[in-house]
């Protein structure tokens, strides 16, 4: 049952890490992102969780993200049907590997002709809405975008190039926690190309 969020909302988010089986005998360690909202009567109302991995099963991988830096500066993209701002990234065609996926994502979505790419990290996401909170999984990558092609070719309007975060993401309860784990393994930092 959908409830309304009123004004002066109360927000908790949480982090936690957690111990998750896998596999019969074998337990794999995982951070969880949550955030709950509170309405005035008391109540919570549950929102996206996003967990990270280590690994998991290639069959299970649905999407690749892909945090993408040009001299070592983001690079975001804007789809025309959207005024919102996103992670390159997408849907994995049948026949594809997971990489061959992030690296087709990364050139239409940004017109990135050379680049370095390396995997971060498997997610997943919870969604209270999708049918049996069934867990989606994907690829976390990170691009260091060497030289682009000089137009879009792709339902992508445009890309930004900034030192910046967005402020309006296309899937807040999703990119702001692909960035911070990005963050928390080191591929964020200042120095790093």
């Amino acid at each position: 049952m959908k409830q309304r969020v009123w004004k002066g909302e109360r927000k908790r988010w949480k982090g936690a890490f957690l111990k998750k089986r896998v596999r019969k005998g074998e337990w794999k360690c995982q951070k969880m992102f949550q955030r709950d909202i509170g309405t005035p009567d008391g109540g919570m109302i549950e929102m996206t969780e996003v967990r990270f991995y280590e690994n998991a099963e290639d069959a299970l991988l649905e999407f690749a993200v892909i945090i993408s830096k040009t001299e070592n500066q983001y690079v975001f993209c804007k789809h025309r049907d959207r005024e919102t701002w996103e992670v390159p990234g997408g849907h994995r065609e049948p026949g594809e590997t997971i990489m061959e996926t992030a690296r087709r994502e990364l050139y239409e979505e940004t017109g990135a002709l050379e680049f370095d790419i390396e995997p971060v990290c498997v997610y997943s996401v919870v969604r209270p809405d999708q049918a049996d909170d069934r867990e989606s999984f994907g690829m976390l990558f990170y691009a260091d975008i060497k030289r682009f092609e000089a137009e879009l070719h792709s339902e992508i309007e445009k890309i930004v190039i900034t030192d910046e975060l967005p402020e309006r993401w296309t899937y807040p309860d999703i990119q702001p926690y692909l960035m911070k784990e990005a963050e928390r393994r080191g591929y964020l930092s200042a120095g790093r190309r």
